[in-house]
C-alpha cells in the first residue's frame, strides 16, 4: 500500500513516515513542490514523500455466503374473513357478495 505524506519540513516528514509505516516502510518517491499562489507568486514550498508500507495485516479469508432459508409455502386461509357489523352480528366475507 502506498501513502503520500506532505509537509513543509523534510525531517518531520521522515519521522512521520517512520512512525506511520514502521520498520517495513520504504520511501518510493520524494519531491519538493510548489502549491497555491497566483502566477508563481505567494506559492508555498512543500515536500511530498510517497512511502510503500508492507501489508502485514492481510485481509481475512472470504467466508462462504450463508445459505438462505427456503421460502415457506403460504398458510392456507379460511374461506372468508369474519368481522362484526354495526349491530354486533358476525358477518363473513362470503355473505357480502
Amino acid at each position: 500500500m502506498n501513502l503520500l505524506l506532505e509537509g513543509p519540513d523534510l525531517k518531520a516528514l521522515l519521522l512521520r513516515a517512520a512512525q506511520t509505516g514502521g520498520s517495513g516502510a520504504r520511501i518510493v518517491h520524494a519531491e519538493k513542490v510548489r502549491k497555491g499562489g497566483v502566477y508563481g507568486f505567494f506559492t508555498r514550498e512543500l515536500f511530498e514523500i510517497t512511502i510503500e508500507v508492507a501489508d502485514d495485516t492481510a485481509p481475512p479469508p472470504a467466508t462462504p455466503p450463508r445459505r438462505l432459508p427456503r421460502p415457506r409455502p403460504p398458510k392456507p386461509r379460511a374461506a372468508g374473513w369474519i368481522w362484526p357489523n354495526a349491530t354486533g352480528q358476525q358477518l363473513g366475507r362470503h355473505l357480502l357478495a
